[in-house]
């Protein structure tokens, strides 16, 4: 009997060996790891053709039905994967997150000179 430890990729195993690896691929009882040819793609579906899970360096965009790259310094991304609000010290201006020139103090979500949302227990006036 092989421990889980032996197998790579093995999150569950019972005394039979493993029964589910972490991108939900199973070849005889081995974990093959990340087989599938979709960019940024962490759990592939059994037959490789749909993602389930981006990488943590990506998010879900329902447009192109593909993982895309984050946008560095990114918070918050809308349904369809794109960035909408960057993080404090930054503004988001033409599809980048940059720094602030002038930031807008407390302010957690600012669009180029304009605050949508602040840091917890403060609001806009």
């Amino acid at each position: 009997m092989r421990l889980s430890a032996d197998i790579a990729n093995c999150v569950y195993y019972d005394n039979a060996g493993c029964i589910l690896c972490d991108n939900g691929l199973m070849e005889g009882g081995d974990c093959p790891g990340n087989t599938t040819s979709i960019p940024n793609c962490l759990v592939p579906s059994i037959d490789l053709k749909v993602c389930l899970k981006c990488n943590d360096s990506s998010t879900w965009d329902v447009n192109t039905s593909s993982c895309v790259q984050l946008i560095t310094n990114c918070s918050f991304y809308d349904k369809n994967g794109s960035c909408f609000c960057c993080r404090y010290t930054y503004t988001f201006i033409n599809g980048e997150c940059v720094p602030s020139t002038s930031p807008i103090p407390l302010c957690r979500c600012q669009v180029d000179n304009y605050c949508y949302a602040c840091f917890l227990g403060f609001y806009l006036h």
